[in-house]
């Protein structure tokens, strides 16, 4: 696929225990404007700060999940495709909070473990 698409393939290579792949694409010089191959090797961003296809912040979708219903912060992280609750999605939780867009569930026990969050409805509790 990579030659088909006119690079080359993927380097692999193991560095203190962990997998680093090298893609060699072609980048434009500043000066001259002729195309060479250079190494670009920049982590993955985590999934949720990465813009998705649909062009939604993690803020967003969150928002958009709760449309649907009430979720707690392990099921918004699975629906988000990550493998726990990351500090990202609780920062986004805590603001949406904060700015009275979404709720707890269960507002006299905000630590709980049965606690969801749900939208604030219009002009009073939802």
């Amino acid at each position: 696929m990579c030659r088909a698409a006119g690079v080359e393939p993927p380097e692999f290579e193991e560095i203190t225990e962990a997998a680093v792949v090298t893609f060699r694409v072609p980048v434009a010089q500043a000066v001259g404007g002729q195309a060479e191959s250079r190494p670009e090797s920049r982590p993955e961003s985590r999934p949720e700060s990465r813009p998705e296809s649909d062009g939604m912040s993690l803020e967003e979708r969150i928002v958009t999940a709760l449309r649907d219903g009430r979720l707690a912060k392990s099921e918004l992280a699975r629906a988000f495709g990550l493998k726990g609750v990351s500090g990202q999605l609780k920062k986004i939780i805590s603001a949406l909070l904060e700015r009275k867009v979404i709720e707890f569930t269960i507002p006299e026990k905000p630590g709980s473990r049965l606690q969801k969050y749900r939208l604030v409805q219009p002009g009073g509790r939802g």
